[in-house]
């Protein structure tokens, strides 16, 4: 691929800004390249799936999620943030996880978010602003500027989760987590010190200003040494957020319920509740 190409995503992308679709004009008239140079340029691209022309070659054409991945690669390795990417390790709903390695040779996990029609409304529901013409390509690098500030915010606060390398587009680089999430965990030697550690760690959490909004047992990793790390934070919300006492309680909720049930602890629930929201109401009293 040639710097060219790569000028050619890049002037879509930004045009995509404003609008869906990108003909071959607009392209040429931005960029004082001649149509057929563009033209040229953008089959190339075609028949290498970075970008598509949804209503026909003659309307124009968008980046897909093979472009944006093409950017934000290539402006992580001239950084020097990534020099390699290996195996796929994790997906789910949003996300695809894979292993990459840095410049100097540290292994890390690199993050590619993929919003699609199946997460967009959960997307919509932890956002206060109204989105008027949903691109996915958009959600998605909102949504990893999103978890890279929780993760920002976590770490100076000493919360267990991910450390955060960088961000590009809809791609976060950060620490790579060695453990397994809590359910796929038949036994564990400790249950009550776990559960405290999550519980303390949404308190943490709490008064660092993070509500994680989606947390579950999935959500917790226990490492070799029974210590946790609490992963997936781009649902997160700020205590000040309306909805903000909901979320703290539901994500209390599916711990405990899942305590209960799993490993048969007995919980005072209304205890845990009444001290974590009384935090909630201190914190917005600052």
């Amino acid at each position: 691929m040639t710097d060219d190409h790569v000028m050619i995503l890049r002037t879509i992308e930004d045009f995509m800004r404003s609008k869906y679709i990108v003909s071959i004009e607009q392209i040429a008239r931005k960029t004082n390249k001649s149509r057929e140079y563009i033209s040229k340029l953008i089959d190339e691209l075609h028949s290498k799936h970075l970008i598509w022309a949804p209503k026909g070659r003659e309307k124009g054409f968008t980046l897909n999620f093979n472009g944006l991945d093409t950017l934000a690669l290539i402006a992580l390795s001239r950084r020097g943030i990534l020099s390699f990417i290996g195996s796929k390790i994790g997906i789910g709903k949003e996300a695809e996880i894979y292993v990459g390695m840095t410049s100097e040779k540290n292994v890390v996990a690199v993050k590619f978010y993929r919003i699609g029609s199946p997460s967009m409304k959960k997307y919509v529901r932890f956002r206060d602003e109204v989105i008027t013409h949903p691109s996915y390509l958009e959600a998605s690098k909102r949504t990893a500027a999103k978890e890279i500030e929780a993760l920002k915010i976590l770490s100076l606060n000493n919360v267990p989760s991910p450390l955060p390398i960088s961000r590009n587009r809809h791609v976060i680089v950060t620490s790579l987590i060695e453990g397994d999430p809590l359910p796929k965990i038949k036994k564990l030697e400790r249950p009550v010190r776990i559960f405290e550690s999550i519980i303390n760690s949404i308190e943490m959490a709490l008064e660092a200003g993070v509500i994680h909004c989606d947390l579950s047992a999935y959500n917790v990793l226990l490492k070799n040494n029974d210590e946790i790390v609490i992963i997936d934070w781009p649902q997160w919300v700020r205590p000040t957020h309306r909805m903000a006492e909901r979320y703290l309680v539901r994500d209390l909720s599916n711990i405990i319920d899942f305590f209960v049930k799993r490993h048969h602890l007995i919980i005072n629930r209304d205890k845990y509740f009444e001290v974590l929201t009384n935090k909630l109401r201190e914190y917005r009293k600052r």
